[in-house]
């Protein structure tokens, strides 16, 4: 049975008339307004749900919850924005993820058809939970502090997760249990087959990058690497990022350059 929203100044989404045409976004009102009345002009909307802040409406950046409306006149449209409770354990390598703010990243939600993402928890928590507008997600892992978790910073994990309609709490145990499994890889900075400058004063910073994804390798001065990622990277199809730190008489001066890589261990630049 739906219901309105509480209302509470720290725990508020938006409702928007997003324009089918030109993508304009039209907001309607806060979900701790009792209501709304606009004009508008006549055309074809969908109806968006946006979070804004707090844990107790759902966490949808931009959940789409009717599409194609068909605005010609005076009307009157009552928006149901439908949520359910959502928990699920996180694990490291078989383990759970260490219960440490200077070890942890966020695990995301994505719809991959609308593009809507939400932020479901930091791992550091080990049991999260989530208002989640009902969909089928891919689920993100993105590092945020610490050298003993991924370094990854937008890495797809797990496809096609099935949030269904409301009902009960779906709690831990009962849901699903997010793996996140990683490697570490080390190897040494190159260029023209020898070591990097060792020198903070002609220096660089060298990444791998994936379509969504990046991994931050480290400065050239320090010559070897040492970093963990998420073990199922694709490795036939990634660039490494070269960004100049500090240019001296030696290294590159690009400021943002991406090359194929042969091999991984060593880099070779």
């Amino acid at each position: 049975m739906a219901a309105l929203f509480r209302f509470s100044v720290q725990h508020t989404g938006q409702i928007v008339l997003r324009d089918v045409t030109t993508g304009t976004e039209n907001v309607l009102a806060l979900t701790m307004d009792s209501g709304y009345d606009h004009h508008i002009i006549k055309g074809a909307y969908d109806i968006v749900y946006q979070h804004r802040q707090g844990e107790n409406v759902p966490q949808n950046k931009n959940a789409l919850i009717a599409e194609g409306q068909i605005i010609k006149g005076a009307v009157t449209i009552d928006v149901n924005v439908p949520s359910r409770l959502y928990g699920a354990s996180v694990f490291h390598n078989g383990l759970l993820f260490p219960a440490s703010a200077q070890q942890m990243g966020n695990i995301l939600l994505r719809n991959p058809d609308s593009g809507d993402l939400l932020f479901f928890g930091k791992t550091s928590l080990q049991n999260l939970s989530a208002l989640v507008v009902p969909g089928t997600y891919d689920v993100y892992y993105s590092h945020l502090n610490g050298v003993e978790v991924p370094q990854n910073q937008m890495a797809r994990f797990q496809e096609d997760l099935v949030v269904a309609a409301p009902g009960p709490y779906i709690q831990m145990g009962e849901g699903p249990e997010f793996h996140v499994n990683s490697v570490q890889i080390t190897g040494q900075m190159l260029m023209n087959d020898s070591p990097m400058p060792a020198s903070e004063f002609d220096d660089g910073l060298l990444s791998i990058v994936w379509e969504e994804d990046s991994v931050l390798l480290g400065n050239t001065n320090y010559q070897t690497y040492q970093v963990r990622v998420l073990n199922d990277p694709d490795w036939n199809d990634f660039w490494i990022h070269y960004e100049v730190q500090s240019p001296g008489d030696t290294i590159p001066i690009n400021e943002d350059a991406r090359f194929k890589c042969m091999r991984l261990e060593p880099l070779l630049f």
